[in-house]
């Protein structure tokens, strides 16, 4: 009686996580679709045609710092200069993270879908723990530089340097490109430590149904 209600809970739970990572795939889906759709329409669309645009309507933008969001006033905004270059680059970011974001979850779901027929130790579960490890390293190695670089190109672009020296509060402002979030890094290892204990886990249940 304990046995099948654990397993009725568990079944529940796995049930639960698999809706949620279902909506979490579709929310990306459609925000990674108006990103593309948003890259080509930058991409064919003549950078004078896009100034027109942008002067008949009106600019609004916030930076978000280590929680901090920053609303730009009237005066940077008024400095808004429109690079196609630096524009597409920092889409191509958001779509960069966007698709990673897709593929950790696909592997998560995938997992949760086999482990709703009681598929637990499996060679495809082992490769999508392994492969969300190596989703969480690259994050860790890309996610600083993704970060400095999306300030730097607000920088570029609302001249945000020239504004906050011209205040006499700042001195200078420098950018470091190249650091490592640890805590992602050492997250991925540490799944990837798991991914081994499961193949691990596959080879002896297989072991053990060959001598039986």
């Amino acid at each position: 009686m304990e046995l099948i209600l654990q397993r009725k809970k568990f079944q529940t739970f796995i049930s639960v996580f698999h809706i949620l990572m279902k909506i979490v795939l579709a929310v990306s889906s459609v925000v990674l679709g108006g990103l593309l759709l948003l890259l080509a329409f930058i991409g064919i669309m003549p950078s004078e045609k896009m100034v027109v645009l942008l002067e008949k309507g009106e600019i609004q933008a916030t930076l978000n710092i280590g929680g901090v969001k920053l609303v730009l006033s009237d005066q940077v905004l008024n400095s808004f200069q429109f690079d196609k270059a630096l524009i597409i680059a920092l889409l191509l970011l958001c779509i960069f993270y966007i698709v990673l974001l897709l593929w950790i979850t696909y592997c998560v779901q995938s997992i949760l879908k086999g482990l709703k027929i009681n598929q637990v130790f499996t060679m495809k579960n082992s490769k999508y723990i392994e492969w969300i490890a190596y989703g969480f390293i690259l994050m860790s190695l890309t996610i600083k530089f993704t970060q400095t670089m999306t300030i730097y190109l607000f920088d570029q672009i609302f001249s945000l340097s020239y504004f906050m020296e011209k205040s006499q509060w700042i001195k200078a402002i420098s950018y470091d490109f190249f650091s490592i979030h640890w805590s992602l890094l050492f997250g991925g290892v540490v799944i990837w430590i798991i991914s081994r204990i499961f193949k691990y886990g596959v080879f002896l249940q297989e072991e053990f149904d060959t001598t039986l």
